[in-house]
């Protein structure tokens, strides 16, 4: 065998190593990217601003000495975000969600799995009662949940009392689901305060 025998096949190794390191560099430049944009819509996720401006586009609200964002998220037609009192810790919280009908989310799993990895600081609310009382909300009456109960912090071992009222209701033929969340002195009444300040758009 001569070296002109030997030359194709040598030939191929050097297209398919080619191959490979193309391949290779393609896969590599699309999972940097993938990483990329998932660190970037985290990170926008989590930006106060836009945090509050996602939930000023859903509902009206006025938190007593101002808010601040929390989170806020788009995608696939469905909008949500918490935001927070500028008190710290924070005493008042409102969490809001809006969803296409198509893509109803009522139970509050599913509100929990797609929160629950943007939670910087994990609490625990152990409810002690809870009952419906019918209340004004986006202009007509409909039945509010109120829980009353503790909130117990990660880094804390007191428990604070806490109140959370929970609605959800049909606004321009999409599901609108509302909470707001008050702690320490006076909960109920600085959650209801916050209720009645939700006007819907």
């Amino acid at each position: 065998m001569n070296d002109e025998d030997l030359r194709p096949k040598q030939l191929d190794r050097v297209k398919l190593l080619d191959w490979v390191m193309i391949i290779g560099g393609a896969i590599a430049l699309v999972t940097t990217g993938i990483i990329g944009l998932g660190m970037k819509a985290y990170s926008n996720a989590l930006d106060p601003k836009r945090a509050e401006a996602v939930a000023k586009s859903i509902i009206d609200y006025r938190i007593p000495g101002g808010s601040q964002g929390q989170y806020g998220i788009k995608f696939a037609g469905i909008k949500l975000a918490k935001v927070h009192s500028k008190t710290s810790p924070p005493d008042v919280e409102i969490f809001v969600m809006q969803t296409p009908l198509n893509r109803d989310t009522q139970n509050q799993e599913d509100i929990e799995r797609l929160t629950t990895p943007l939670q910087p600081k994990p609490t625990e609310f152990e409810v002690v009662s809870a009952y419906s009382q019918n209340m004004k909300f986006c202009n007509k009456p409909i039945d509010v949940t109120i829980e009353q109960g503790n909130y117990t912090l990660e880094d804390q071992s007191s428990n604070i009392p806490a109140v959370q009222f929970t609605a959800s209701t049909i606004v321009n033929d999409e599901r609108l689901i509302v909470e707001v969340q008050a702690q320490g002195k006076n909960a109920k009444q600085k959650a209801l305060t916050v209720w009645r300040s939700i006007k819907c758009k």
